[in-house]
């Protein structure tokens, strides 16, 4: 009878972990996930970006524990809900130091919010030809540079506005404003030469932009609420791009009427 009552202990199923435990867990990992970038809140929203973390995390848990109860022994598939638990809080862990990752590295090599402005608010210099310059050189001279970078800033200007309207300040920007794309196309690429360096020139001004747009808008914000209360700040902000806008447009004007004037 010993042998026997010592048999049927050791073949019962692992205890396995009660429900309260499973559903504290998942609190847990819900709100260990609100600790995403700002730069995730800002291009999706505050609500859209946690429940999509947390749902893609939860189910990529659960899909990797019913792998396990269907690979483990009949003896260890007590541990599936352990192992959905465990594979829970190392996905979220993964899902934040990878957004914190890509935030550092993009600020490594993006430009502070205050000097991507000033690219915009620089004026362009009057270049003179250098003596002894073909036509075939033009765009190997200083004012093609200057075309470059200034219809590069002019299109990344367009990436703040399009960032900001993103963000629940958006509905304060009432005018509508073309896609980057769109201004590229059909305002820049059929006025500027076509030349490979010409458009390396556009293509890196642009990407300094697209890449400190989100977190120069986050910032801008930011510092409005400071001094203004939130519808006001709202508005600030959107007046505030809408004229980095507006300057970037005319230094990129500027640009093209001194690179079409050269001989």
């Amino acid at each position: 009878m010993e042998e026997s009552a010592t048999v049927e202990l050791n073949s019962s199923p692992a205890p396995r972990p009660r429900t309260p435990v499973v559903v504290a867990h998942v609190l847990g990992v819900s709100l260990l996930l609100l600790l995403q970038s700002p730069a995730t809140y800002l291009a999706h929203g505050f609500l859209g970006a946690w429940a999509t973390a947390t749902g893609t995390v939860l189910c990529a848990a659960a899909i990797i524990a019913g792998l396990a109860k269907l690979l483990l022994p009949k003896r260890e598939q007590g541990k599936t809900a352990k192992s959905f638990m465990l594979s829970a809080w190392v996905l979220a862990a993964l899902v934040l130091i990878g957004q914190w990752t890509v935030t550092q590295a993009d600020k490594s090599i993006s430009p502070s919010p205050a000097a991507a402005l000033v690219t915009v608010e620089a004026p362009i210099k009057d270049h003179r030809p250098t003596p002894g310059q073909t036509n075939a050189d033009k765009v190997l001279r200083p004012e093609a540079k200057a075309l470059g970078t200034a219809a590069g800033a002019y299109i990344g200007s367009h990436e703040y506005i399009i960032a900001f309207k993103k963000t629940p300040c958006g509905y304060a920007m009432k005018e509508h404003v073309r896609s980057a794309d769109d201004v590229r196309l059909i305002e820049i690429a059929p006025l500027v030469p076509q030349s490979a360096l010409v458009r390396s020139y556009i293509g890196q001004e642009h990407r300094k932009w697209l890449v400190a747009a989100w977190e120069a808008v986050a910032d801008m914000i930011k510092q409005a609420r400071l001094e203004y209360d939130p519808n006001t700040t709202c508005g600030v902000v959107a007046g505030s791009l809408a004229g980095v806008r507006a300057r970037a447009k005319v230094e990129w004007e500027q640009a093209l009427a001194i690179y079409s004037s050269l001989p």
